[in-house]
């Protein structure tokens, strides 16, 4: 998990296959259906990225220590 929180998983994923073939999608809080207009809106290309900073999201509210053990 720490790694998906410092954005590796994903920096990996673009360097790997390329910006065109690698895609976030957000899907907190969102339903099975939602995220799966999405996924069809990402192969119809009429979507490209969600963005979350969740190292950002994390520090904001003082969890680093349920995820980083220092």
């Amino acid at each position: 998990m720490g790694s998906e929180i410092l954005g590796i998983v994903a920096y990996d994923s673009m360097k790997k296959f390329g910006k065109t073939k690698s895609h976030q999608i957000d899907t907190t809080s969102k339903t099975v259906a939602i995220v799966s207009n999405t996924v069809i809106n990402v192969i119809e290309g009429k979507f490209y990225n969600d963005v979350v900073d969740w190292l950002s999201l994390i520090s904001e509210k003082n969890d680093l220590k349920k995820f980083f053990s220092y």
